[in-house]
Parts: C-alpha cells; sequence; structure tokens
C-alpha cells in the first residue's frame, strides 16, 4: 500500500446512497451535494433536458429521505439548469442556476428566501453560474 502525501487523508468505502429512479428517495441526473452539521444531505439534481426531476433531495447518510423541493421554470423560487448546491453557517442553502442566470436562497424546508442574478460579463453580473463553496476562515 502507498503511503499517503503528507497532509492528505485516505478514505475507505462504507456504501451507497439511493437509487436511480425517478420518484421518491432515488437520485437522477444529480450534479452536486452538500452536507449539513446535522448528517443531513442534499441532493441536487437537474434532471435530463427537459423538466423532469429538477429538484433538491433531502436525505441522510443512514438512506433517510425527508423529502424534495423545487420545480422547473424561470419564475422566482424555480431552477432550469442548476449546476451548485452550498451551504451556509446560518443553513441556507445557496443554488446557483446556469440557465436563469442566478442564484436563489432557500431555508432547509425548501422555502425561497432571496435571488440574484443578472446576465453578462461585466462586474456584478453572472455567466452561467457552475460551482460555487463557502470557506470557513480560522483567525
Amino acid at each position: 500500500m502507498a503511503t499517503p502525501l503528507v497532509g492528505s487523508r485516505t478514505y475507505e468505502y462504507s456504501h451507497t446512497l439511493g437509487i436511480d429512479d425517478f420518484a421518491g428517495r432515488s437520485f437522477r441526473y444529480a450534479v452536486n451535494l452538500t452536507l449539513g452539521p446535522d448528517g443531513m444531505v442534499y441532493v441536487l439534481q437537474r434532471g435530463a433536458s427537459t423538466q423532469m426531476n429538477v429538484s433538491v433531495k433531502i436525505c441522510n447518510v443512514d438512506e433517510e429521505f425527508f423529502g424534495d423541493f423545487g420545480s422547473y421554470g424561470s419564475e422566482p423560487g424555480q431552477m432550469m439548469w442548476p449546476a451548485a448546491i452550498a451551504l451556509d453557517s446560518q443553513q441556507r442553502l445557496y443554488i446557483a442556476d446556469e440557465w436563469n442566470q442566478r442564484i436563489s436562497v432557500f431555508d432547509t424546508q425548501g422555502n425561497l428566501l432571496d435571488e440574484w442574478g443578472e446576465e453578462g460579463s461585466d462586474d456584478g453580473r453572472l455567466n452561467r453560474p457552475s460551482g460555487m463553496a463557502f470557506l470557513k476562515i480560522h483567525s
């Protein structure tokens, strides 16, 4: 067995979450996920090239399913081509939508709190937002 690099970690496979299907606790076209401090897993899926299953699935690592939220469209709180999800320290979920050119903010139950974004390449504008992360800075 190779010796891990200094500062690196070695991970072992534990188990797989979910099944491949369209309904309930399954995942279809999952593109990103984020983990909450309470052990909750928020899985972002964007469906195929149509309206199918654009949503956030909520589960835990023990495969308990707690529901989902989200719908296809361009109205406030809807998603068309979501690409990234992140959870901040206040338990708010941020979802980047490449097609709608915006960031939507939800609570962990799926209620829309805020959203912003306008298409463009100038400062303050979004050009197909597709990634996101929050960093914890230690002082």
